[in-house]
């Protein structure tokens, strides 16, 4: 396996879940509420997570149907854990975007690269289940999610 990929189904239109994925207020809303982003192709993204930040640069934003990540800049903070702390530069991410049904939304994810040989492999596949399996989700679906703020216990 070269990639962490999965399959969602969101009761709520395309261009909803495309402006949580490709907004700074969407991002802020679902992912961590520590973020900057240039939402523009080019442009990048940082996103913090207590002394763990990503940035990304903007490969691509197709309304309402694709955003795609490449990470330029990583540094994972868990001492102890991982000894790895910039596992994800050159990694992807994709998110894709189909209608499903009249009023909702397949999204299907790929993290290209995130592979089970890298030390923060099973970290990063429970981190990516909840931030999209259930913050998203319940961001798109109901406006709140559960972000990365400064209240989890691992924020330092």
């Amino acid at each position: 396996m070269d990639a962490y990929s999965c399959i969602l189904k969101l009761n709520t239109p395309p261009a909803k879940v495309y402006d949580a994925l490709s907004t700074q207020a969407g991002l802020m809303g679902w992912w961590t509420e520590d973020c900057e982003v240039d939402s523009t192709p080019g442009g990048s993204a940082t996103f913090r997570f207590g002394k763990t930040h990503w940035t990304f640069r903007i490969e691509s934003l197709s309304p309402n149907q694709e955003v795609v990540w490449l990470c330029t800049d990583q540094y994972h903070h868990l001492p102890g854990l991982l000894k790895r702390t910039n596992e994800w530069v050159g990694t992807t991410v994709a998110f894709s975007l189909a209608p499903d049904g009249d009023t909702g939304t397949e999204l299907t994810f790929r993290h290209e690269g995130l592979t089970p040989d890298m030390e923060c492999h099973a970290i990063c596949v429970a981190g990516w289940d909840h931030f999209l399996g259930s913050s998203l989700k319940q961001f798109v679906e109901t406006g709140k999610g559960d972000p990365f703020n400064n209240s989890y216990p691992y924020s330092d």
